[in-house]
C-alpha cells in the first residue's frame, strides 16, 4: 500500500495523523487535568466541610462547658451537694441523695424554665456525684427507666461515662463528644467545688449533635449521614434496633438515616473504612460523597460522617470548559494542517513533479539530456534540482564514454572465447586422471575395511576369554576364602566338643556326689524312723501322760518314711542322669573324631584351590596381554584406513576441482558470447538518447 501512495499523500497523511494524535493527546491531557481539578475541588469541599463540622462541635462543646460552669460555684448548688455527701453515696436509693436531688430541682426550676421559654428547648443539665453517679438530670421528671418504669435514683455511670470519671478524678473540666445511650452527645463538664476547693462532684450540659448535622447540611442538595463504630453499641442502647439503625459491614451502625435512603445506598463499608483514617471522597455522577472521622473528647475515632451534596453545577461548568478548549485546539490544529498542505504543494510537490517527468522521459528512451530544470530556491528542493541537473550531465558523459568503449568490449570478448576453449580441454584430461586415482583408493579402502572387521572380531573373542578368565579367577579365589573359613570352623568345632566333654564329665562327677548324699539321707531317715518307733513304745508305756508325745513320735515316723521314699526317687533320677551323661561323653568323642577327619579333608582342598587360583591368575594375565596387543593392531589398522580415506577424499576434491574448472571454462565461454552481444546492445541504446 505504501508503494502505491503519492508523494503528496505520504507527506499529508503523517501530517494529518500528527494533527489527530496531538488532538487526542491534548484532549486526554485536558481531560486528565480537569479530572484532577475535579478531585482537588471535591477534596477541598470535603476538607472544608470537615473543618466546619469540627468547628461547630468545638463551639457547642465550649458553650456547653461555659453553661455548666455557671452552676459549678453557686452557693445553693454547693449546699445541695454538701447535703448529698451527708448520705451514702454508694446507695442509689439513699433518702439523703433524694432530698439533695429534689432541692436542686426546686432551686433551678425558674432558671431552666426561663431558658426553655427563650430558646424553645430544655437545657440538658446534669449533676454527678463522685466518682461517677448521677445526682439529678434536670430535663427529666425522674432519673432513669428500670424494667420499663421511670425511677428516681442515683444510677451508677462508671461503666460508660469516662468523662465523669476523669473530671471527678483530676478536678479539671472537659468538653467534646462522648458516646451516650442515644449516640453522640456534645458535652461540657465542669467540677463542682466548695469555697475551700474540695471536689464535691461535677455538672455537665449536653448539646445536640443533630444541630451540628443540620447546620452542616443546610444547603440545597446537601445531606449528612452519621455512622457510629459498632463497638460502641453496648453504650448506645437506643441504637440497638437493627431495623431502625442497621449495622453496615459489621463495623458501623447507621445513626441518622436520610428520608429517601439514597445516600445510604451509595455508601460502602470500604468507603467508611477510608473515612475512619481521614478525609475520603467519591463521585457518583452529579452526586458527590465525602467521609471524615468523628473524634471524641480524647481524640479517639468513634464514628464517620458522610456528607452528600449536588455537584452538577460545577461538573457542568467543567464539561463546558473542556468542550471549548478542545474545540479551540481542534480549530488551531486544522488550520495548521491546511497551511502546511499548501506550503507542501507549492514548494515541494510541484518541483518534484517536474523532476519526475524528466525521469519518465529517460526511462521511456525519449529523454533530451540537454534539457535542464529551473532552480528557483536555495533550500533542499533547490539543491535537489541543482544536483539533478548535474546528474543529467553525468549521465550524458557516461553514455558518451560507453559508446566509445563498446568496440573494445567486443574485441575482448573474442579473446575470452578462445581462452575458454583451451580451459575446457585441460579440465577433461584432469578429470580422467582423478577418476583413475579414485578407483584405486576405493579398492584399497575396501581391503582395509575387511582387515579391520576381522581384527575387531578377534579382539571381541580375546576380550570374552579375558573376561571369563577373570571371572574364573575371582570364583576360585572366593572358593579358597570359603575353604579357609571352613577349616577355621572345624577347628572351632573340635575345641567346642572338647569343652563339652569336660563339662559333661564334671556333670557325671556331680551326680555321683549327689548319689552319695542321697544314700546318707536314706540312712538318716532309717535311723529317724527307728528312733520314732522307740519313742512310740516309750509313750505307750507312759500311759495317759505320754499320749501327746506318742502323737509327735508318730508324725516324725511318717515324715521319716516319706523322706526315705522321696530320697529313693531322687537316687533313681540321678542314676538315669549318670547313664545319660556317660552316653553323651561317648557320642561327643565320636563327633570330635569325625570333625578331625573333616578338618584334614578341608585342609587338602584349601591347598589344591590355592594352587588352582595361582594358575588361573597367570592365564588371565596372559589373555589380558594378548587383548592389549590386538587393540594395538586394531588402532594401527584404523589409522591406515583413515589415511586411505583421506587420500580418497583428496582425489575426490581434485576431481571436483577439475569439474569446476570445466564448468568455469564453459561459463567463461558463455559470458564471452554474452559480452559480445551486450556491446552490440549498448551501441543501440546509446543511439536512443540525445547527447
Amino acid at each position: 500500500m505504501e508503494k502505491s501512495m503519492k508523494l503528496r499523500t505520504k507527506f499529508v497523511l503523517p501530517l494529518f495523523l500528527t494533527v489527530v494524535c496531538l488532538g487526542l493527546a491534548g484532549a486526554l491531557l485536558i481531560r486528565g487535568q480537569l479530572t484532577d481539578f475535579q478531585g482537588q475541588l471535591l477534596r477541598s469541599i470535603a476538607e472544608e466541610k470537615s473543618r466546619e463540622v469540627n468547628t461547630a462541635i468545638e463551639t457547642l462543646a465550649a458553650q456547653g462547658l461555659e453553661k455548666a460552669a455557671l452552676f459549678s460555684r453557686r452557693t445553693d448548688v454547693i449546699q445541695a451537694f454538701e447535703l448529698a455527701h451527708l448520705g451514702n453515696l454508694e446507695n442509689e436509693s439513699d433518702p439523703t441523695l433524694q432530698r439533695a436531688r429534689e432541692e436542686l430541682r426546686a432551686l433551678l426550676s425558674d432558671d431552666l424554665s426561663g431558658f426553655k421559654e427563650v430558646s424553645g428547648k430544655a437545657m440538658q443539665l446534669h449533676f454527678h456525684l463522685p466518682p461517677a453517679r448521677s445526682l439529678v438530670r434536670l430535663w427529666r421528671e425522674k432519673q432513669t427507666k428500670r424494667k420499663g418504669e421511670w425511677v428516681d435514683i442515683s444510677d451508677d455511670l462508671s461503666s460508660f461515662r469516662q468523662t465523669v470519671m476523669q473530671v471527678n478524678a483530676d478536678g479539671k473540666p472537659l468538653r467534646g463528644i462522648e458516646v451516650g445511650s442515644g449516640g453522640f452527645a456534645i458535652r461540657g463538664i465542669a467540677p463542682v467545688k466548695d469555697s475551700s476547693g474540695r471536689q464535691l462532684g461535677s455538672v455537665e450540659t449536653l448539646e445536640s449533635f443533630e444541630s451540628v448535622i443540620a447546620g452542616a447540611a443546610s444547603g440545597e442538595g446537601q445531606s449528612m449521614v452519621v455512622y457510629m463504630n459498632a463497638e460502641n453499641l453496648s453504650v448506645a442502647t437506643e441504637l440497638q434496633n437493627p431495623d431502625k439503625n442497621p449495622v453496615v459491614g459489621g463495623k458501623f451502625v447507621l445513626v441518622t438515616p436520610t428520608e429517601d435512603k439514597r445516600v445510604e445506598g451509595l455508601v460502602t463499608p470500604d468507603f467508611l473504612l477510608a473515612g475512619q483514617k481521614g478525609t475520603a471522597y467519591k463521585r457518583f455522577g452529579d452526586v458527590a460523597l465525602a467521609a471524615f472521622p468523628v473524634n471524641d473528647y480524647a481524640g479517639t475515632q468513634v464514628g464517620v460522617l458522610v456528607y452528600s451534596f449536588d455537584a452538577s453545577s460545577w461538573t457542568t461548568a467543567i464539561r463546558d470548559v473542556a468542550f471549548y478548549i478542545l474545540a479551540l485546539m481542534a480549530l488551531i490544529l486544522v488550520a495548521a494542517g491546511l497551511v502546511s498542505s499548501f506550503v507542501l504543494q507549492r514548494l515541494i510537490v510541484r518541483p518534484l513533479g517536474d523532476m519526475m517527468s524528466r525521469i519518465v522521459d529517460i526511462t521511456e528512451d525519449r529523454a533530451d539530456l540537454t534539457d535542464r530544470l529551473t532552480v528557483k530556491s536555495s533550500d533542499e528542493i533547490g539543491e535537489l534540482c541543482s544536483w539533478f541537473n548535474k546528474l543529467l550531465d553525468k549521465i550524458r558523459n557516461i553514455l558518451g564514454e560507453v559508446a566509445r568503449n563498446s568496440g573494445q568490449v567486443a574485441r575482448a570478448s573474442e579473446g575470452l572465447l578462445q581462452l575458454a576453449g583451451s580451459l575446457r580441454e585441460y579440465s577433461g584430461v584432469m578429470t580422467r586422471s582423478a577418476s583413475d586415482a579414485a578407483s584405486s583408493t576405493d579398492e584399497m579402502s575396501a581391503n582395509m575395511n575387511t582387515v579391520a572387521a576381522a581384527m575387531e572380531e578377534y579382539a571381541v573373542n580375546i576380550g570374552t576369554v579375558a573376561s571369563s578368565s577373570e571371572q574364573m579367577s575371582a570364583t576360585i579365589s572366593e572358593i579358597a576364602v570359603n575353604t579357609g573359613r571352613a577349616k577355621d570352623m572345624t577347628v572351632q568345632a573340635v575345641t567346642a566338643a572338647g569343652k563339652a566333654t569336660a563339662q559333661v564329665s564334671e556333670l557325671g562327677a556331680a551326680t555321683r556326689d549327689i548319689g552319695k548324699i542321697t544314700e546318707s539321707i536314706t540312712a538318716i531317715s532309717s535311723q529317724t524312723n527307728l528312733l520314732a518307733l522307740n519313742a512310740t513304745i516309750e509313750a505307750a508305756r507312759a500311759g495317759e501322760a505320754g499320749r501327746g508325745f506318742a502323737v509327735v513320735a508318730n508324725e516324725i515316723k511318717e515324715l521319716a518314711q516319706q523322706t526315705a521314699r522321696e530320697t529313693e526317687e531322687i537316687r533313681n533320677s540321678i542314676q538315669g542322669i549318670q547313664q545319660a551323661t556317660s552316653q553323651t561323653v561317648r557320642e561327643i568323642e565320636q563327633i570330635t573324631e569325625v570333625i578331625g577327619d573333616v578338618d584334614a579333608i578341608v585342609g587338602t582342598i584349601a591347598a589344591a584351590v590355592e594352587e588352582q587360583s595361582v594358575t588361573t591368575r597367570d592365564i588371565a594375565e596372559n589373555v589380558g596381554q594378548a587383548s592389549v596387543g590386538v587393540q594395538q593392531v586394531n588402532e594401527n589398522v584404523a589409522h591406515t584406513d583413515t589415511a586411505v580415506r583421506e587420500i580418497a577424499s583428496d582425489v575426490g576434491r581434485v576431481r571436483e576441482v577439475a569439474g569446476d574448472v570445466a564448468s568455469t571454462a564453459a561459463a567463461v565461454h558463455d559470458n564471452a558470447r554474452s559480452l559480445s552481444g551486450l556491446a552490440e546492445e549498448l551501441d543501440v541504446m546509446v543511439g536512443k538518447f540525445k547527447i
